[in-house]
């Protein structure tokens, strides 16, 4: 049945958004227009990961309470798990967990200080204020559009992507499938896992050490020179206008390449 049906809607028509709502959509939090009307919570009272983009607001919790509320509850989860005497692997998981919202915080920071410094630059920002929510709460709101443009210019991001590719509450409950490549996110690891292959590829298929040493110190790929290389074989080959592949972008994608292959490998 579809999840549509399974739940009541929350619409959100919103225009324009506060700072800290600003860096949750930016993490991929309350991006869905329409949510559930109920989030389900952990037993630590943590809100899960899949259902954050459907989080309503941050009206009863600042970004900061939010993100320290989801890092307690992880590190709670892996007492109770370590003290359950859990399995060395599912103990890993748990650390992960909190690792990952440690990132997250650090994402979390770095997006709220470039905010300020862009609404800092006054009439030549980027982030056009909604005057009439602004003055009506006494808190600065940010047009959604304006955010949208800026967050794509800066962090090749969209805070409406996941808005415009389909959101999970309106999605069957069966696995979509593509051309018969199995689920939509088994295709996607999938492609990733090729990506990550390529990647080897073009670094050892360089023709002389001095080429390779560019890329590989120590037997470790170096990330960061390798996107630079795949950066210029793009603008070398007709690439110069292309949207969304910029040097910082491409690493990513080789970080993430690199980390769902490993995951796929260990049968994860």
């Amino acid at each position: 049945m579809d999840i549509l049906y399974e739940n009541d809607v929350f619409i959100d028509d919103s225009t324009s958004c506060t700072k800290d709502e600003a860096v949750a959509k930016m993490l991929g939090w309350m991006t869905s227009f329409q949510r559930k009307q109920f989030i389900n919570l952990t037993e630590h009272c943590a809100i899960p990961s899949d259902e954050l983009p459907f989080l309503h607001s941050l009206e009863d919790a600042s970004l900061k309470e939010t993100l320290t509320l989801q890092r307690g509850a992880a590190l709670r989860d892996l007492s109770d798990t370590f003290l359950a005497g859990a399995a060395d692997k599912v103990i890993e998981e748990k650390i992960k967990a909190v690792s990952k919202c440690n990132e997250l915080i650090n994402k979390a920071m770095q997006y709220l200080s470039a905010i300020d410094d862009e609404l800092a630059k006054g009439k030549l920002s980027a982030l056009r204020s909604d005057q009439e929510a602004t003055e009506e709460s006494g808190v600065t709101h940010i047009t959604l559009g304006s955010l949208d443009e800026w967050a794509k210019s800066k962090y090749e991001l969209s805070i409406f992507e996941s808005q415009l590719s389909g959101s999970k509450l309106t999605e069957s409950s069966q696995e979509e499938t593509i051309h018969g490549g199995g689920s939509k996110e088994t295709k996607e690891k999938n492609i990733y896992t090729l990506l990550a292959y390529l990647i080897d590829a073009f670094v050892l298929d360089k023709s002389t050490n001095a080429i390779k040493s560019r890329y590989i110190h120590g037997g470790i790929l170096n990330v960061s020179a390798t996107a630079k290389g795949i950066r210029e074989f793009i603008d070398d080959n007709g690439g110069e206008s292309l949207y969304g592949l910029g040097v910082e972008s491409i690493k990513t994608h080789i970080e993430e390449a690199r980390k769902i292959r490993e995951d796929k490998l260990e049968g994860k």
